[in-house]
């Protein structure tokens, strides 16, 4: 009997191809070391490495290409981001 494929309902089996830079990499690793990190913390960590980073460039990164790997939870005086778990 041949099964009916629905598009919406079947999983995707395709690989998610994401290009990060090396300081999406970097707070990727950061967070994956120290979860629940906020900004500031996370700047405090990669600054030794990176001496270039603000605070600014480490939200842009977490906004912009890092929101499908990590999230923010909890309040913003207490919270901290987090590496999100993938279904496999």
């Amino acid at each position: 009997m041949n099964a009916i494929r629905d598009p919406i309902r079947d999983p995707i089996n395709d690989p998610i191809n994401v290009s990060l830079s090396d300081f999406d990499l970097l707070v990727i690793r950061t967070i994956k070391d120290h979860p629940g990190l906020n900004t500031r913390q996370i700047l405090n960590k990669i600054n030794t490495i990176d001496p270039a980073a603000t605070i600014d460039r480490i939200k842009n990164s977490l906004k912009r290409n890092l929101s499908d790997l990590c999230e923010f939870r909890g309040s913003r005086n207490s919270g901290g981001y987090y590496i999100l778990e993938r279904n496999t």
